[in-house]
């Protein structure tokens, strides 16, 4: 635990925030006295949320910035750290998908992937992410299904199943065989 003078030594611009007894910086957390459960509960969740809705204040920023002083990229290189490949990436989420439309359980890159939809469908596949708690592989997957079918695409769909044993293996294909499925049996060795 640090002292309070502690804290006004540390230099300034490396402070970010503070949340109860802890005063978030660029490299860590410092604590300024014994935190209670919920204090400490509340800052991680803090924390969390800092991490998911920061692309989307940076993208946000970005926009503002180049309407108001034709800026974009070249000071946000330098304010941010990122890659101009990063930041054009977290530009293009933000103005095609504007907050009204962005879902807060949802991480940013559930949003990446419906940039190729029209909007429409982007509201369509968010909402489902969002419903039925699907990964962003889930959603990425959905999409690609999505495609083929309006497409008129045949599509070949696989699960792979994990057994235990060769003799699980062997019942598992048995029943997939016998359903009329296709089935494959393989091994991977496990490092």
């Amino acid at each position: 635990m640090i002292e309070t003078k502690d804290i006004l030594d540390i230099d300034a611009e490396s402070i970010v925030a503070q949340h109860g007894p802890f005063v978030m910086t660029t490299t860590g957390v410092l604590i300024t006295q014994e935190p209670t459960y919920d204090e400490w509960n509340a800052a991680a969740a803090w924390a969390q949320n800092v991490e998911k809705a920061s692309p989307f204040w940076i993208g946000d920023l970005l926009q503002w910035g180049e309407a108001k002083f034709g800026e974009k990229y070249s000071q946000a290189l330098a304010a941010t750290g990122c890659t101009i490949g990063h930041l054009m990436n977290i530009a293009c989420v933000a103005k095609q998908i504007p907050p009204e439309r962005r879902h807060p359980d949802l991480t940013f890159t559930h949003h990446q992937e419906v940039l190729g939809l029209p909007e429409v469908q982007q509201t369509e596949m968010l909402d489902k992410a969002e419903v039925e708690n699907w990964s962003v592989k889930e959603l990425r997957h959905q999409i690609k299904v999505a495609k083929a079918v309006e497409s008129g695409q045949t599509l070949e769909l696989g699960v792979w199943v994990l057994c235990d044993n060769l003799e699980d293996q062997q019942q598992v294909f048995e029943q997939f065989t016998a359903a009329g499925r296709a089935a494959k049996k393989t091994t991977k060795e496990i490092a």
